[in-house]
């Protein structure tokens, strides 16, 4: 269905921003050295990745809930359009 092929995509989706993230984030702790920065600054530049990390990470995992609510909503449709149908017959 539709809404199984959504759900999948989304979660492909997702991955793939974790993974970026991720990527991102070990791309710029071996940088550090390069960059010929003080440790107060390596320090501030982390924090300030750490932080909007965890805010994606906040949304990663609401689009989560969603993804669950969409699910159950989807469910219950497809339990009407049963129900709808068996009483047709």
């Amino acid at each position: 269905s539709s809404v199984k092929k959504t759900k999948i995509q989304q979660s492909e989706n997702k991955k793939k921003n974790l993974k970026i993230m991720e990527e991102m984030y070990e791309e710029i702790q071996l940088g550090l050295s390069e960059y010929g920065l003080t440790e107060d600054q390596e320090i501030a530049l982390m924090n300030t990745v750490d932080r909007y990390s965890e805010k994606i990470f906040c949304t990663y995992e609401e689009g989560i809930k969603a993804d669950s609510q969409l699910e159950t909503i989807a469910a219950k449709i497809n339990l009407s359009l049963a129900h709808f149908a068996d009483n047709q017959s």
